[in-house]
């Protein structure tokens, strides 16, 4: 959409990435992973906010960020569970595809719940609420127990929407699921 959130994109980016490869270390729980990961958005905001002169202005974005978690079993030989941790604010998606059984599964099923419109992402970093606060109406964390062979895919929401079947009114019978609307899938 322009200079200026490509930029804050990269800038979020950047001190997201910054912030967790320092904390990585001390993350011994989920707890501690959506603890981090939420107080990497913090530091997102208040980089993107402050001063720069190499800025092309004030810019907003979403964000997406996550960790691949292995889980300590109760005793040594035991084995190991992983989850997947993450924090979003906005309408990026994150997928978990079942090694297993292929299913594909919305872990951000809920965040694009509370929009106001086709163009509202739903919430954002940047200096968008009275020119100083970040819109936090969809901020969440998620979690969800994994396989070693799963996969998990993120994308933002251009992806998502020139991809996702319903998006592209593509009916579920097309494409061979038993049910007649979308509506009715997602029950």
């Amino acid at each position: 959409w322009g200079e200026r959130p490509r930029y804050a994109a990269m800038k979020c980016r950047d001190s997201v990435l910054a912030y967790l490869s320092t904390s990585l270390s001390i993350m011994k729980t989920i707890q501690d992973v959506q603890s981090h990961l939420l107080r990497s958005f913090t530091e997102a905001q208040r980089i993107l906010c402050g001063e720069d002169s190499n800025s092309p202005g004030p810019g907003s974005t979403t964000l997406l960020a996550g960790i691949y978690l292995e889980l300590c079993g109760e005793s040594a030989s035991s084995p190991h569970d992983w989850a997947f941790v993450c924090a979003s604010i906005g309408d990026c998606k994150a997928f978990l595809i079942e090694h297993d059984t292929l299913k594909v599964r919305d872990l951000t099923q809920d965040n694009r719940s509370n929009l106001n419109g086709d163009n509202d992402c739903g919430g954002r970093l940047g200096a968008v609420i009275n020119g100083s606060s970040a819109d936090l109406r969809n901020l969440r964390t998620y979690c969800v127990q994994c396989q070693p062979q799963d996969m998990i895919v993120v994308v933002s929401d251009g992806v998502h929407d020139n991809m996702h079947p319903q998006m592209l009114a593509v009916p579920p019978r097309e494409l061979k699921l038993d049910f007649d609307s979308w509506e009715e899938a997602e029950k």
